[in-house]
């Protein structure tokens, strides 16, 4: 999946938009898709309800034990689910990284990842204020999982917002709300409509409008896209990194200039390169998840927002964590060099692709150990990219210590108590008697 240059985007779409019609955005339920691509092209496209899509969304993130159904009988359904891909098990027993991408306003979700289908669709799709409560709540209960609190690097008049928890060394100036953040070193020019030109073409300029609060809010959110792209691969990450990534402008341009526009025709063009350029540079070891949203009206007040947002999805309880594998998939490739290259060398190196045992024409990466002559230490892989530390090893000998060690205390205190319980022998016990006086 090759991207068109960006440039080249709106003369393109000028040009599609004389025969193309307009499309009703809003009879499209919300589509999801997982990267790496997960599942078979055999099956039906699952279709969950927010309910559902919300514990399949908790436990892709490894935050399900703070989630269940909110009533009986669902909890089997979304389970029947597992046979459409392999075991998963969260995020943060799991993966070092993870991104989640929100984008409201979306016509025909086809059009985005050409190449790729959905995970599942999600059936009476809630608004994307809900989406956005949603989110939030995840990111909260990131927080508690890692103890560390999330820092938003982006945010505008739309309710848009870049979040990462924990922190990371990732700079996102935007025009309209300034985050101001020790690690940035580049700063945007005044002018949106300036840095939108110099990053994507001069004729964007003919389209958008710095000037319209609507026009600069998609082009501030574009940017910082492309910033989080270009800044994710490179920035120093912590152990169970999450990135939220909610974009609401596309929407707004929807609602503003209508689907058959200019405007909204190439913003929708652009986002949708914005997006496959994400999934190619991030991935395949950091999984993704991009949820795209059909268009809707904007709420007209904030109490009709909050009461949106807290029921869409469902309520949520503390519970244990009920397993989904709909996202997940163990890798293979038909050839050695399809495995090298979407593996990146099994993550520079930490294995060799080798044809998988007893399936020929299936490579996967089979993990080695590498020693690092700095620190004299030799470090085990594992996982699908053998991007994991191995644990196995150093776990069961402290295991087994243990268990040795728990043994031999036990039996030492037996051999107290018994010793301290032993009859003596006969002459001691008649030299221990004491003789009374006549």
């Amino acid at each position: 999946m090759l991207l068109q240059p960006i440039a080249s985007i709106a003369a393109s779409v000028v040009a599609a938009l004389v025969a193309a019609p307009a499309v009703d955005a809003a009879s499209h339920p919300a589509s999801v898709f997982a990267f790496p691509k997960t599942g078979s092209h055999q099956h039906d496209i699952p279709s969950l309800r927010p309910a559902e899509a919300r514990l399949v969304f908790a436990e892709r993130l490894g935050v399900s034990r703070f989630h269940k159904l909110g009533y009986e009988g669902q909890d089997m359904k979304v389970l029947e689910l597992e046979h459409f891909s392999g075991n998963h098990v969260g995020l943060w027993r799991d993966q070092s990284e993870n991104i989640v991408v929100i984008v409201s306003g979306v016509s025909d979700t086809k059009d985005v990842f050409t190449d790729s289908r959905p995970a599942f669709v999600i059936n009476d799709t809630p608004d994307a204020d809900s989406f956005r409560s949603l989110a939030n709540g995840f990111i909260q209960e990131a927080q508690q999982l890692v103890g560390d609190p999330s820092v938003r690097v982006f945010a505008d008049s739309q309710d848009s917002f870049i979040s990462v928890v924990p922190d990371m060394d990732l700079c996102i100036n935007g025009h309209d709300q300034v985050i101001s953040r020790s690690q940035c070193n580049n700063v945007y020019e005044a002018d949106v409509s300036k840095d939108f030109a110099s990053v994507f073409g001069t004729q964007f300029g003919e389209i958008f409008s710095g000037s319209n609060a609507v026009d600069a809010a998609f082009m501030d959110e574009a940017l910082a896209l492309h910033a989080f792209t270009e800044g994710f691969a490179q920035s120093s990450k912590a152990d169970n990194q999450l990135a939220i990534l909610f974009f609401n402008s596309l929407n707004s341009v929807l609602n503003t200039y209508g689907a058959g526009s200019v405007q909204y025709s190439l913003g929708s063009a652009l986002m949708a390169k914005l997006l496959q350029q994400l999934v190619l540079e991030t991935g395949p070891s950091t999984p993704i998840t991009a949820v795209l949203l059909p268009g809707g009206a904007m709420p007209s007040s904030k109490k009709s927002k909050r009461s949106v947002s807290t029921e869409a999805f469902g309520n949520q309880h503390v519970s244990p964590a009920v397993s989904v594998g709909i996202l997940a998939e163990p890798a293979s490739y038909t050839t050695q060099e399809e495995c090298e290259i979407m593996t990146n060398y099994c993550t520079g190196g930490h294995g060799i692709c080798m044809q998988m045992y007893g399936q020929e024409g299936f490579y996967s990466c089979n993990c080695i150990s590498t020693y690092d002559e700095t620190t004299n230490q030799r470090t085990y892989w594992a996982g699908e990219y053998c991007q994991k530390y191995d644990v196995t090893t150093p776990f069961q000998l402290f295991f087994w210590f243990l268990v040795v060690s728990v043994l031999f205390l036990a039996w030492t205190i037996k051999a107290m108590v018994s010793i301290g319980s032993e009859e003596l022998p006969a002459v001691l016990a008649a030299a221990t008697m004491v003789q009374p006086k006549a």
